[in-house]
């Protein structure tokens, strides 16, 4: 299903006449087998939808080894994942892509006007002296894939043998914005199932690091690094990384380009939970009954605290997409109490509101008129 802005409806990927949505050649059913649940993704680009299907990205999990019937250790092996291709109205669907077999692909996928960037890895299997087994990657890749050709092609290795794991939190014109924890050392099987205590102990003792890599040359620069004694929050706007502290209440802004730091502006409720356009989405660090949001003009670095919560429950917002100067929110629920302060969720209730409302704290609402559950 779609929420149409225009007509604030909730509306099926399917324009067939008298459909039911409940066989596999309804274009807005997409069968499990091929499509695995929470793990495959939707978006647009260009004027196509395009479906990512693929299995877990467990990198890092702690699980307890399993055995087969035979007694020997269960083995799993990612499924293929696949890259989907529709028009607008959900016809047409096809495979345009498939990665190699036993290769995950990390949720992060960026574009341009040629085509899709994918980093692909491959997941492996160890076991520490408790038995339980430890998930790593090895040979992260960047994958170019072409929109005309339909093809792809291997851009860079995302492996740089210093022991430092990256994830991409953004990039520049020509460039990747990579972060990564480094502990000193490569990390072992036995670290990563260490006592909480002892993990918090050499996490603290660690560094974060933000490098761009330059994709014309392969080049691997580092831009930033902050001691994780310190608690930090981090985004990338444009150029800049924005960086608060908790002890300080600073928010600085560093130009990935030249190195330029400034300091944006202070205050306590630094979290920072998301970014609109050039707005940052901040809340406080501590588990409180403040659930609003502090918005930061990274262009002015003016704050503005809006007093909107979730109507039934008084959590936080939940911010879905934007178009324009209107945002898509979850601002309110049906529920049912279960006790223990925990509900059942039995409707997400999801609205347009201006920009600008939202900064200021109007609820000027424009609900969505629901098909389903709204999750």
């Amino acid at each position: 299903m779609y929420m149409d802005f225009a007509t604030k409806q909730e509306i099926y990927l399917c324009s067939n006449t008298g459909c039911k949505h409940n066989t596999p050649d309804c274009p807005a059913v997409f069968v499990m087998d091929e499509f695995p649940i929470c793990t495959s993704g939707i978006f647009s680009y260009g004027n196509k939808i395009y479906v990512l299907s693929k299995g877990m990205d467990n990198e890092g999990a702690v699980t307890q080894d399993f055995y087969d019937l035979d007694g020997q250790l269960a083995e799993t092996e990612a499924s293929q994942a696949a890259l989907y291709e529709m028009d607008t109205d959900g016809t047409n669907r096809h495979k345009v892509y498939s990665f190699d077999v036993g290769l995950t692909v990390e949720d992060t996928v960026l574009g341009n006007s040629e085509g899709l960037y994918f980093v692909t890895k491959k997941l492996s299997e160890s076991t520490a002296e408790d038995s339980r087994s430890v998930t790593t990657s090895s040979g992260k890749t960047l994958l170019f894939w072409d929109a005309d050709t339909k093809s792809a092609k291997e851009i860079c290795k995302l492996d740089f043998d210093d022991g430092i794991t990256r994830k991409i939190m953004g990039c520049l014109d020509n460039a990747l914005v990579l972060s990564g924890v480094d502990y000193g050392k490569e990390l072992t099987t036995d670290d990563y199932t260490m006592s909480d205590d002892d993990w918090n102990d050499m996490y603290k003792n660690s560094t974060e690091v933000i490098s761009t890599l330059d994709l014309s040359n392969q080049k691997l620069s580092e831009k930033y690094s902050i001691d994780n004694q310190t608690l930090h929050s981090m985004a990338v706007v444009d150029n800049t990384l924005y960086v608060s502290y908790k002890d300080t209440g600073e928010v600085k802004a560093v130009n990935l380009e030249n190195g330029e730091e400034k300091l944006l502006c202070s205050f306590t409720q630094n979290y920072i939970m998301n970014k609109l356009g050039d707005i940052l989405c901040c809340q406080t660090w501590d588990a409180s009954d403040d659930h609003t949001f502090y918005f930061v003009n990274t262009k002015t670095g003016e704050i503005q605290n809006s007093p909107l919560v979730n109507k039934a429950l008084g959590w936080n917002l939940e911010f879905k997409a934007e178009s324009g100067s209107k945002i898509l929110v979850i601002y309110d629920y049906e529920y049912t109490p279960l006790g223990d302060d925990s509900y059942d969720i039995t409707q997400y209730r999801y609205a347009l509101i201006e920009k600008s409302d939202l900064y200021a704290g109007n609820g000027i609402y424009e609900p969505i008129k629901m098909i389903g559950k709204g999750c």
